[in-house]
């Protein structure tokens, strides 16, 4: 029992110390002078190379020779996987990626600051652009503070804690004026601190990167080893899905389908689909580099609510919805799930397997539906997005002298 009391002491004794650590280096931060040409990028709370801060990191770091662009991370793949890429890399926990955080003029991010360096950015000098994980779609009343402007207490300790959620100003954005009236009206956001330019990581839907991801190569030649390639990406859980994996499977070979499964959290029941011929799971250690760049490989998308179905729409390929796969059925949206799910919502996976053998005929009743919510939730249709985020960045950051331009 000593023991155990001991070591609890000592836990809380280190824990308070690397608070006081990571106080310090705070309170010095706000005393270092920024570089109005640096900026730092991270995502996914500094686990992956993932989503719209990725492909704006790369938009920048290609484009921009003027600003010198760092991605911040905490796993030492992503610095490998972005150093072959050609790209400037750093451990967000190092000596050198804390005065990079302490001096970056912006902060480009898709959740909050453990995206980055948590204690390192200050928020009231560093410029922080927070690009989103993805349209908001379910409603969660508090859930979502990644981008709210609350008041913060006088006094905290941790100090840092007190800015790594929430920001006096902090420019978001959007991807069509729908999903900005949500940010304003829901996340307490100003609007004029909402920037509607689309979502960098849709710009690959135009311009397919070059990449020599090692996922993207194996879902490449697996395309040429079957007739269709799918994927689904539940939100919620999948109890039907895998009640039914082996007949699921069955019918999927004989219609000579491979099916991607990117679950939205990983769990032991996905195991399952090790031994499943036509039924592969993609799993987070397999997508550092983010799974967009598969999207136009495969046929069709299979979802309950993963926000992923309005992005993929740009490519004009069938989404089909599987509402009855939405476990906990008191969940509510940010609109009317009928009027922004253009496909079938289907009842059952007897149903999905019929579905999926009569396309793609089977889609052509909801065409008019389907382009009507592509363009209500994808204001940018030509590949800029990128291009656009700069832009209002540079806005934001006040670069606006002519002499400031790359």
């Amino acid at each position: 029992m000593q023991i155990q009391i001991g070591a609890c002491v000592f836990s809380k004794l280190r824990i308070f110390l690397y608070y006081i650590k990571c106080d310090l280096i705070y309170l010095l931060a706000h005393l270092v002078p920024v570089d109005k040409n640096l900026w730092i990028f991270g995502s996914y709370f500094g686990a992956k190379c993932w989503g719209n801060s990725k492909c704006f990191f790369e938009y920048v770091s290609q484009n921009c020779p003027k600003i010198q662009a760092v991605w911040l991370t905490k796993n030492e793949q992503v610095i490998t996987y972005i150093h072959t890429r050609g790209f400037s890399a750093c451990d967000a926990c190092s000596w050198k990626g804390i005065w990079l955080s302490m001096r970056a003029r912006c902060c480009c991010i898709t959740h909050n600051l453990y995206d980055v360096n948590e204690y390192a950015v200050v928020a009231s000098k560093t410029k922080i652009i927070q690009l989103r994980r993805g349209t908001p779609f379910r409603y969660v009343a508090h859930s979502d503070e990644i981008i709210q402007s609350k008041q913060r207490q006088p006094i905290t300790f941790p100090l840092f804690k007190r800015h790594v959620y929430h920001w006096k100003h902090a420019l978001v954005i959007a991807s069509s004026k729908d999903v900005a009236d949500v940010y304003t009206r829901y996340f307490s956001v100003p609007q004029s601190d909402v920037a509607v330019t689309g979502y960098p990581r849709n710009d690959q839907f135009f311009y397919p990167p070059e990449t020599t991801d090692p996922l993207f190569s194996r879902v490449n030649k697996l395309k040429k080893q079957y007739k269709t390639l799918g994927m689904f990406v539940p939100h919620d859980d999948t109890p039907q899905f895998f009640r039914e994996i082996e007949a699921i499977n069955q019918r999927m070979n004989k219609l000579d389908i491979l099916l991607l499964v990117k679950p939205y959290q990983e769990s032991e029941l996905y195991r399952a689909m090790q031994s499943m011929s036509n039924i592969l799971l993609i799993k987070d250690s397999d997508c550092i580099g983010d799974i967009y760049p598969i999207l136009p490989l495969t046929d069709f998308l299979i979802t309950d609510y993963a926000s992923a179905c309005f992005d993929y729409m740009l490519l004009g390929k069938p989404v089909i919805f599987v509402p009855f796969e939405i476990s906990d059925k008191d969940i509510t949206f940010f609109y009317n799930y009928d009027d922004v799910t253009p496909g079938p919502k289907l009842q059952s996976w007897s149903e999905v397997l019929n579905y999926l053998e009569k396309l793609p005929e089977a889609q052509v009743p909801y065409a008019g539906h389907y382009e009507k919510v592509c363009r209500r939730f994808n204001w940018v249709l030509d590949g800029t997005a990128c291009k656009r985020v700069y832009q209002v960045v540079r806005a934001y950051c006040g670069f606006l002298n002519h002499e400031d331009r790359d």
